[in-house]
């Protein structure tokens, strides 16, 4: 499986969003960006690209 990565998802941070109608802190974090990568590199389970290596 081919996964997109833009690098610039880092640069989110996000402090709060809707969830079941409340403003609640954000989930999508930078931190947890960094665990799905180092989890998808652990698994192998196919290559990550970033839009800039299309260039």
């Amino acid at each position: 499986m081919l996964t997109i990565h833009n690098p610039l998802h880092h640069l989110h941070q996000g402090r709060h969003e809707m969830f079941r109608g409340r403003l609640v802190p954000c989930h999508e974090t930078p931190q947890r960006l960094d665990h799905v990568l180092a989890e998808l590199r652990r698994r192998s389970i196919g290559p990550l690209q970033t839009p800039a290596d299309d260039v």
